[in-house]
């Protein structure tokens, strides 16, 4: 093996380009073999012992955008998919040698195949188009050893699950949260109306939250569902940085999810402002608050959450502290769609971070995580240069 090559994970040896194309030659002379693939609907890999494509049947060539098998002969998976990881090379040697790939699905199945068993996972991952944008995707992948010839091969088989998580998300989480909102609601409105509670300022005020709640709930399913369809309108607006910062901790205040916990705001910047969409970074900013309410809650960490603001030379900078920490196979899962430790259903607080932050405005989320520093989530916001003719 090549000791240049790096990995934090699988093999990261290479077979060569004249050994993959006698086995995908070899492959073809298969004729009912190949027929049978290219019938299926689903995306169909045939790979080497290091994990590189020997075969892709139709939907796969359509799938991963070549223009013919021959374009994929090669790569692996994850290097015809696009995902992030890997095609980062500083620290890696491609798919399935990052230290992510620890966590992927794909990965695991692959190499549970090539030990002799049958494998399915689930596999989440942001992959990168051509014009550098980033999309989220979610897989099954089955996993088979196969013999062509004297060859053993792992055949891999893909199936697209983002509408089936979408689904799971509505039915496991939204619908289940806003009917626990609507019967709290239907029960105050009850006891209002039969004179169990007093008709005050204070159980109107009740009854105003949880309705607000509901809104909130059901606006931020629409926006996430047009944001994955590109089709997310924005509308940017020069913002005072301070008043928005108090308005929003105001609100939060306002809603009571119910945490026993206190809401710091740190602004050590004066007059700033910022040209953004407002309803969109309030919602960044909200599910990174709450996602820190939560993970203290967890860990049963009584310390406060910490909103700081300040401008740097990269742009606009805003973090959300907690004292909590997160666990390192954790950390690797981070943005996910529909990855949570919450159980099924769950995981878009994070991912419609990333998503919204980097797909809508022009940003950057990212974190830092560590028992000395506790956790971090950070949110940094491009200058616009409206906002250096009129700040």
């Amino acid at each position: 093996m090549d000791e240049s090559l790096k990995t934090h994970f699988a093999s990261a040896e290479r077979s060569s380009q004249e050994k993959l194309l006698f086995l995908s030659e070899h492959l073809r002379t298969q004729e009912f073999l190949v027929q049978a693939f290219n019938a299926l609907p689903d995306v169909i890999l045939v790979l080497d012992r290091n994990r590189q494509i020997i075969f892709a049947n139709k939907k796969a060539v359509g799938f991963l955008g070549a223009s013919s098998p021959l374009d994929l002969i090669g790569k692996r998976p994850g290097e015809a998919i696009g995902c992030v990881h890997a095609m980062d090379k500083e620290d890696s040697s491609g798919c399935g040698t990052t230290r992510f790939c620890r966590q992927c699905g794909a990965s695991r199945s692959i190499l549970v195949a090539q030990g002799g068993n049958d494998s399915v996972e689930e596999c989440s991952l942001f992959a990168r188009g051509q014009n550098g944008e980033e999309r989220a995707l979610n897989f099954r992948v089955w996993s088979v050893p196969f013999r062509v010839g004297m060859e053993e091969v792992t055949v891999v088989t893909i199936r697209d699950i983002a509408s089936e998580k979408r689904l799971d998300s509505l039915e496991r989480t939204f619908f289940h949260d806003v009917l626990n909102c609507a019967g709290i609601l239907k029960g105050y409105s009850e006891n209002l109306r039969d004179g169990l509670l007093p008709q005050d300022v204070k159980s109107t005020q009740k009854i105003l939250t949880l309705t607000q709640r509901m809104i909130d709930m059901i606006q931020m399913q629409r926006i996430l569902v047009s944001a994955e369809h590109g089709e997310l309108p924005l509308k940017v607006e020069l913002l005072d940085v301070f008043s928005f910062l108090k308005e929003l901790c105001e609100t939060i205040a306002y809603q009571s999810w119910g945490y026993e916990q206190k809401l710091s705001l740190d602004y050590v910047c004066q007059n700033h402002q910022i040209a953004s969409d407002k309803i969109l970074l309030e919602r960044v900013l909200m599910n990174l608050i709450k996602n820190a309410f939560e993970a203290n809650e967890e860990t049963g960490n009584g310390e406060g959450i910490v909103l700081k603001y300040e401008q740097t030379t990269a742009g606009h900078l805003f973090s959300v502290h907690n004292s909590s920490v997160i666990p390192d196979d954790v950390q690797l899962r981070i943005f996910e769609r529909a990855f949570s430790t919450k159980g099924r259903g769950r995981g878009l607080g994070l991912y419609s971070v990333k998503l919204f932050t980097e797909q809508y405005l022009g940003g950057k989320a990212f974190f830092r995580s560590s028992r000395e520093q506790g956790t971090t989530f950070f949110v940094q916001i491009p200058i616009r240069k409206v906002e250096v003719r009129d700040g």
